[in-house]
């Protein structure tokens, strides 16, 4: 028998696309609830100002300068390595913002994470366009 409910857009889409998708949504996401409440948290720890404009900042300089050579790098070796790098270097910086709440230096710990979030960043960002391009039509830029 054949159905009559016509198929999901998101059913041609491989399960490896979704799945970078929701994994780059949720890390933007999980970013981007960090990025607002570090100024009160700065306040919280004694960080002066230009300490707290150093630790936000230091995500996007380091982004700035690896965004380039992590493209080569998913060009190099494909999109599953450079983006499970990228998830775990994203990991392992959250719990650098953990251990800087309790540590007696919460700047370094704070800008050492961030640093690790930016390179991190840039590697599932460069799989995530990577991936996308793939996927597109080079006429359109639609889903082929």
């Amino acid at each position: 028998m054949h159905s009559s409910i016509p198929d999901s857009p998101l059913s041609s889409v491989p399960r490896a696309v979704l799945a970078v998708v929701l994994s780059t949504f949720f890390l933007g996401f999980g970013g981007g609830v960090v990025f607002p409440i570090l100024p009160n948290l700065g306040t919280v720890l004694g960080l002066s100002s230009f300490t707290v404009g150093l630790v936000l900042s230091a995500n996007r300089i380091v982004r700035l300068v690896t965004n380039a050579p992590a493209g080569t790098v998913v060009d190099r070796l494909g999109t599953r390595g450079p983006f499970l790098v990228g998830v775990c270097l994203e990991t392992a910086a959250t719990f650098g913002y953990v251990i800087g709440i309790e540590s007696p230096t919460p700047a370094g710990w704070f800008i050492g994470a961030r640093v690790l979030w930016g390179l991190g960043s840039a590697f599932v960002l460069a799989t995530a366009y990577t991936i996308a391009a793939d996927v597109s039509n080079d006429d359109t830029g639609e889903r082929t």
